[in-house]
């Protein structure tokens, strides 16, 4: 077992820590647990454990990134096909198409696109994948 130590600034807050994790595991089964809080954002400011605190912040930001890749994978009007320089395709957000994301004060996701009109059936069909994925009321389609 060899614990590695990573300083992390999420793009999803202005919190500042570090977490260890075991770079013997593979990145499947491995866990990162918060050590170090180096500087809370006001909104996670009464976390005061570390591992808490870190564990809230991961939650939000794999939300945040979580819910843009099912909607590129599911969303035909968001997404579009590409081959990458090694040949393979994948999905990514087409290039005239944003993702917007903000968390609420009780920390919902809500999340949104610009650069198309989603109707109401995918808003639907995204919201029934964020629901099962993380859980009913933690992200919001608009």
């Amino acid at each position: 077992m060899t614990m590695k130590t990573t300083r992390w600034r999420p793009d999803t807050c202005a919190c500042d820590l570090e977490y260890e994790w075991d770079d013997a595991l593979s990145p499947d089964v491995r866990t990162h647990v918060g050590t170090v809080i180096h500087r809370a954002c006001t909104d996670h400011a009464l976390l005061l454990v570390p591992a808490v605190h870190h564990a809230a912040v991961q939650d939000e930001n794999q939300r945040k990134n979580g819910v843009l890749s099912l909607a590129v994978a599911s969303l035909t009007r968001v997404s579009e096909e590409r081959t990458g320089e090694d040949g393979v395709l994948y999905r990514a957000l087409k290039p005239a198409v944003s993702y917007a994301w903000a968390f609420s004060a009780s920390r919902v996701l809500r999340v949104s696109f610009s650069g198309v009109t989603l109707p109401s059936p995918d808003k639907n069909t995204l919201q029934a994948l964020a629901d099962t994925r993380f859980g009913l009321g933690r992200v919001i389609v608009e």
